[in-house]
């Protein structure tokens, strides 16, 4: 999954508008801007094998919903994140066996050496497997802020939670996915 359409915020702004008049053209634009950042977030929540298929999900909702965006209310990132955390909660509802996680998480860089590759691979594969390991909140915070590269006010934004809390809280989740990771 690789992605570097990138806006800037006024361009956001401007395809979030047209988009909210129904020009699909627009709204392909904060598809491409948003895809690899949604991808990786419903990536290190669900199975390999429903990635795709709810990353999709969340698009087709947001699409549809778009005309509820109200902007100064929430950043926009915030808003479609919601979109993927309650797609996300919502799988999990209608699929409440237990899922196992992927034994294998396919690396779209093959011109790595092998040698790098299968390190990088194990690595993955401990991280996604510590991640389920932590608090909801905490685990969440470190999928948005490392992962996705959003700043500490969005995700307190996108959690309904104070700036410093978040801080408090990615603080705690570091510490745990450190021990976690530790022991295994």
């Amino acid at each position: 999954m690789n992605n570097n359409f990138e806006l800037n915020e006024n361009e956001l702004q401007v395809h979030i508008a047209a988009s909210q008049k129904g020009q699909s053209e627009a709204f392909a634009k904060i598809y491409d801007h948003f895809l690899t950042p949604v991808y990786r977030y419903v990536y290190y929540k669900v199975p390999e094998n429903e990635v795709e298929d709810l990353t999709e999900v969340v698009f087709l909702k947001a699409w549809q919903s778009i005309k509820l965006y109200k902007r100064g209310t929430t950043p926009f990132s915030s808003w479609i994140f919601r979109i993927a955390h309650n797609t996300i909660v919502d799988f999990y509802r209608t699929n409440r066996e237990m899922l196992e996680l992927a034994d294998y998480i396919e690396d779209e860089r093959g011109h790595i050496n092998p040698h790098k590759l299968t390190e990088q691979e194990f690595l993955r594969h401990d991280v996604k497997h510590a991640l389920t390991k932590l608090p909801e909140n905490q685990s969440e915070i470190i999928i948005l802020k490392f992962f996705n590269g959003l700043s500490n006010a969005e995700i307190a934004e996108y959690l309904g939670k104070k700036e410093g809390t978040v801080r408090v809280l990615q603080t705690r989740a570091m510490q745990k996915l450190k021990k976690i990771m530790e022991n295994m």
